[in-house]
């Protein structure tokens, strides 16, 4: 008589654990294709600059005049994420704000001259 036995349930946990691995390992690949932020120093220089391009949509995160971030996006893409709000109407003398506000909360603020 030959024996059959059923995966028990340690071996059961162990085989669902490798599974919930192998399909993380899976969706990780995926997400190499979705977007990624790379630093660019070009872009820093335009938000210091507060230069404004008008084929693009900027958003920002956090409170409107004191932002965590600022997001600049050509129009020919679109994004969902809630946590970024549109700034309609962006001028360049509101972006040096919104800029020197982020910069002033970090520590990083121009310096200034004495006269």
């Amino acid at each position: 008589m030959h024996r059959i036995e059923m995966l028990g349930g340690g071996h059961r946990k162990r085989a669902l654990s490798w599974l919930a691995v192998l399909v993380l390992l899976m969706a990780a690949g995926c997400l190499e294709k979705y977007g990624r932020v790379d630093p660019s120093t070009a872009v820093d220089r335009l938000f210091e600059a507060a230069q404004v391009l008008p084929d693009y949509n900027y958003y920002y995160a956090g409170g409107q005049n004191n932002p965590r971030a600022l997001l600049g996006i050509h129009k020919d893409y679109t994004h969902t994420n809630r946590s970024w709000s549109a700034m309609p109407g962006l001028t360049e003398a509101i972006l040096e704000k919104r800029v020197a506000a982020m910069t002033n909360e970090i520590g990083h603020g121009r310096p200034t001259v004495a006269s």
